[in-house]
């Protein structure tokens, strides 16, 4: 009986301490450290989307490791592909040389958000990749000084040279967006008046570009900023969502499925609408859904001289709305934001004992508990 315990209490031990160490070494496997739409394009009611082709877009799983060491390879190539057409340089070998050597390299998955991210900090600049196919680049402190513009003309370039999307057999183009600022450095604001004049000042400018679908945008644009310098062109920040998936729907706007929105409309804001005449469409594109499993068509509905605004995501079988709000003003094209940038620069910045600390100390306990139990065990039987 006595050596059977004592057995019992080995086995344990060993199976234990192998979890943690197990658990221990999936964390050191991952964490490597050495345009503006013009008034005329929005729609003027529900009526107007009838019949229009839309697609529902199966993101590839972003919790998968796999999707990050894929999608890293694309994002890398377009940014890549990206410096060498604004910048004029030869090739690849040239931009890596400006970007100076490795100082730190991360790769992890962030729970909160469901995604993998790739960090890469270089002598000169810093670039982030994600499993969602998010990507944000800056050279220096990403601040472009004196802005080089690219133009409307840039957008044929981006199509036919640059992005190489993986969303097989769809109708792609590229908008320009205009320029767009991070921050505006003005005391009144950032549009001043000089004389009858009025013109913006932009604090950190960068251009827009948006990937349009069968001509609904992609509501994250592609941000440039190519900064114009006594020795040429430099790429300075650039960020963006390059969607990586495959199609799961194809959908066409019929009247069921404005019956639907009506409904769903109905539900959200409390609204009663008897006739999709009665809904206007204060805007359309696609973005991530909050599960972050489709790229989702979208529609911004409010019913005629109210000011209830909802934000319905079109699955095909059935609509579901993201959010309800209240319109104070006029209706401007949205941008809404991915917001993983900052979790992600949080993430990286943390030093490696605090990924290991949890683990650690379940290692110890693993180990300690055993051993307690099988000293109390043998000290009991020797006193026996």
């Amino acid at each position: 009986m006595f050596k059977s315990e004592i057995m019992i209490a080995i086995v344990l031990w060993l199976v234990m301490t192998s979890l943690a160490s197990n658990a221990l070494s999936r964390i050191i496997i991952h964490d490597y450290n050495n345009y503006s739409i013009s008034v005329e394009e929005q729609y003027s009611t529900l009526l107007d989307i009838l019949g229009r082709k839309l697609l529902l877009i199966k993101l590839y799983p972003v919790s998968a490791e796999a999707t990050i060491n894929t999608v890293s390879i694309f994002c890398e190539n377009t940014l890549v592909n990206l410096a060498i057409r604004t910048m004029n340089l030869e090739d690849y070998r040239d931009f890596e040389d400006m970007l100076g050597k490795v100082a730190d390299y991360k790769q992890r998955y962030i729970e909160e958000y469901g995604v993998w991210y790739r960090y890469v900090e270089y002598e000169k600049a810093s670039v982030v990749y994600t499993s969602l196919g998010y990507m944000y680049y800056t050279y220096g402190n990403g601040r472009v000084e004196a802005l080089h513009i690219l133009g409307a003309n840039f957008s044929d370039i981006l199509l036919e040279k640059i992005l190489n999307l993986r969303l097989y057999g769809v109708n792609y183009s590229v908008v320009y967006g205009g320029i767009s600022d991070r921050v505006v450095w003005t005391e009144n604001g950032s549009v001043i008046t000089q004389g009858e004049s009025p013109y913006t000042v932009y604090g950190e400018p960068f251009e827009k570009f948006y990937i349009t679908i069968h001509g609904v945008r992609i509501a994250y644009p592609l941000k440039i900023g190519v900064e114009a310098t006594e020795q040429g062109r430099i790429l300075k920040y650039f960020e963006g969502f390059l969607p990586h998936g495959s199609i799961d729907k194809e959908i066409t706007v019929d009247s069921k499925i404005l019956n639907m929105v009506m409904d769903e409309y109905s539900k959200a804001t409390g609204i009663k609408i008897k006739s999709p005449d009665e809904l206007v469409v204060l805007d359309m594109y696609y973005a991530i859904t909050p599960d972050r499993v489709y790229l989702a068509p979208m529609i911004i509905v409010t019913k005629n001289n109210t000011n209830r605004v909802a934000l319905i995501a079109l699955y095909g079988d059935k609509v579901r709305t993201i959010h309800i709000m209240v319109l104070a003003g006029e209706y401007y094209p949205s941008e809404p934001g991915i917001n993983l940038l900052e979790a992600i620069l949080e993430d990286s910045n943390k030093p490696r004992i605090e990924h290991y600390t949890t683990v650690r100390f379940l290692l110890i306990v693993l180990i300690v508990i055993p051993i307690v139990v099988l000293s109390y065990i043998v000290f009991r039987k020797v006193r026996v």
